[in-house]
């Protein structure tokens, strides 16, 4: 049978056809030719007779043959060339790829620089101890550049000799102020005893005044007073009774039953029982027109005064105690400035000790300005070298955390793609699940401990769903 093909051929007028025969002629494939009129138009369907194969002459199976060997040959180098030697090994220094179909990544080169994401600046803290000089101190030990640390590791050691000798005599000083606070203080206390102590005094002074005068006007007086009514009253009962006891006897001297000289006697008695009266009614004159208003008037005044010496001692525990209060805080200002200096000397002193604030490698800093010898002052960080306050003496990079700082053509920035994430709903499952329970303290410790243990799973709560360009 043949085959005819459907169109054409593009390359060539006629086409070659390959026939095959199934009997028992032949075995081999024969060549004929289509005749140029059906070039461009479809074969008629009808049969038509073939020309009798021609059988290949010796010349022309060897051209083949030779033509099919250089084909094999041709193949067999350029898969060599292309694919290698299948027998041998991959090599190492080849990286492979498999080719898919994929978003075409826009490449953007540029010259930058690598540098850490997190660098942490070593700076010199340490005040300047004289006015007017910038230098805070000098470099007593440092590190050398290179070396790994780790996070708390000392690196650099200031020397702290006068720090230390201004800590001895601030000492003496704030231990001074100390013992004069002290001091000031129980005085205070003291006063305030000796102040309530001294109003007491005066109020029980006051007191005293007002019984004494109350007692004079309610006692004193009126006893007296009795006192002196009484005794008028016995003179004059002895009057009365010595007046009659003359009177007889004057009878008696008429009947002749008693001398003159005794009746004589009885009048004198009588005379003396009337100036005894006359002397009780002149006592009783001068207790009321003078006793009285003299005793009254001096209780009264003492109690007045007692008022006066009230107040003034009141006013003078006030003023002590307005003093004594004011050399106290004076006391305790000093105090507490000695004390504020005596800290800042020691955290001074702790300053000159400075330890890696994190995890990297040290790396001594040179500013931009002295990087290239331009600048007034050449820093160096050496043992020895004096440093000043602020200045910046290691530079301690991250190593973990890199990236590149360059600079991208404003053409092309709009180009440059980040990452883009999205959440997983990770977190908020564990919360859901921790803070579950209906017990609120149990829900407080679920809290905490989602707080504690959510830095470990932070890569389980994003997923990257594009990776940048």
């Amino acid at each position: 049978m043949s085959l005819q093909p459907a169109s054409p051929p593009l390359t060539s007028p006629a086409e070659t056809l390959i026939s095959t025969s199934n009997g028992p002629e032949s075995n081999s494939p024969s060549l004929a030719t289509r005749p140029a009129p059906y070039q461009g138009r479809v074969a008629p369907t009808t049969p038509s007779r073939l020309p009798r194969a021609k059988h290949w002459s010796r010349r022309t199976k060897l051209l083949l043959t030779l033509a099919v060997f250089l084909v094999l040959v041709a193949g067999a180098g350029a898969a060599y060339k292309f694919f290698g030697n299948p027998f041998k090994a991959p090599r190492a220094d080849l990286v492979y790829h498999s080719v898919n179909y994929e978003a075409l990544q826009l490449t953007i080169v540029e010259r930058g620089q690598l540098e850490s994401a997190d660098n942490r600046d070593v700076i010199c803290k340490v005040k300047a101890g004289n006015k007017g000089s910038t230098v805070a101190t000098t470099i007593k030990w440092v590190i050398d550049d290179g070396s790994p640390v780790k996070q708390g590791q000392l690196i650099v050691e200031l020397d702290d000799s006068g720090l230390q000798e201004q800590l001895k005599s601030q000492r003496i000083a704030r231990d001074k102020a100390s013992s004069d606070f002290i001091k000031a203080e129980e005085d205070y206390k003291i006063l305030l005893s000796q102040n309530n102590s001294d109003i007491e005094v005066a109020k029980t002074d006051l007191e005293i005044a007002k019984l004494n005068l109350e007692k004079y006007l309610d006692g004193d007086y009126p006893q007296a007073l009795k006192l002196v009514l009484g005794n008028i009253k016995n003179a004059e009962s002895d009057r009365d009774m010595q007046q009659d006891r003359s009177a007889w006897a004057e009878r008696m001297v008429k009947k002749g039953y008693m001398t003159a000289s005794q009746a004589q006697a009885e009048l004198s008695r009588l005379e003396s029982y009337d100036i005894t009266l006359k002397k009780a009614q002149e006592e009783l004159r001068v207790l009321n027109n003078f006793t009285k208003k003299l005793m009254e008037t001096d209780f009264r005044s003492k109690l007045e005064e007692k008022k006066r010496a009230l107040e003034r001692v009141q006013l003078q525990a006030k003023a002590k105690e307005v003093q004594a209060e004011a050399l106290r805080k004076s006391t305790k200002s000093v105090y507490q400035q000695e004390q504020s200096h005596f800290d800042e000397i020691e955290e001074e002193i702790r300053k000159c000790r400075i330890y890696a604030p994190q995890d990297g490698m040290v790396v001594y800093f040179v500013p931009e300005n002295t990087r290239y010898g331009s600048g007034s002052r050449q820093t160096t960080i050496a043992q020895g070298e004096p440093v000043v306050e602020g200045q910046k003496l290691i530079r301690i990079p991250d190593l973990k955390h890199m990236l590149v700082n360059t600079k991208v053509h404003e053409a092309m920035v709009s180009k440059v793609k980040g990452e883009d994430w999205k959440l997983t709903g990770f977190g908020d499952s564990i919360r859901t699940v921790l803070t579950a329970t209906p017990d609120a303290l149990t829900n407080l410790l679920a809290g905490f401990a989602f707080t504690e243990f959510r830095e470990q799973y932070r890569d389980k709560v994003l997923l990257q769903i594009f990776g940048g360009q």
